[in-house]
């Protein structure tokens, strides 16, 4: 994958994949990130009194979480073993395995290559 790939992850797919990541690591025994979760969620909830500054302020902590986490390292890695130059791939989420698909296409505005994954999160 060239530098220049942007990868882009819906925020619901993050959400998800945060919060079965930081059970799955519950269950192994490591409550660090369940934790710090729950300590920044609580900081949300007494800082943000209307719904749509507490749900961009969720948004930015599953971001946050999902880099800290590595939760997208998996597709960087995939991206970057087949080679492909990408101007951006964005990531969305799948309800089910079987609405899972990936689609390659051109963007017209800048005739450089985009990828589209959807993806449904694992099971914790």
């Amino acid at each position: 994958m060239s530098s220049e790939t942007l990868v882009r992850y819906a925020s619901d797919l993050q959400e998800a994949v945060v919060l079965r990541a930081i059970e799955r690591r519950a269950k192994e025994g490591d409550r660090t990130a369940a934790d710090d979760y729950r300590k920044a969620a609580d900081r949300i909830y007494a800082r943000h009194d209307d719904a749509e500054s507490r749900r961009a302020a969720f948004q930015a902590l599953h971001a946050q979480m999902f880099e800290t986490l590595g939760c997208g390292r998996p597709i960087v890695e995939v991206l970057e073993r087949l080679g492909l130059r990408f101007g951006t791939v964005l990531v969305t989420r799948a309800w089910s395995p079987t609405e899972e698909e990936a689609g390659v296409g051109i963007d017209g505005t800048t005739t450089a290559w985009t990828g589209e994954l959807r993806l449904a999160p694992a099971s914790a």
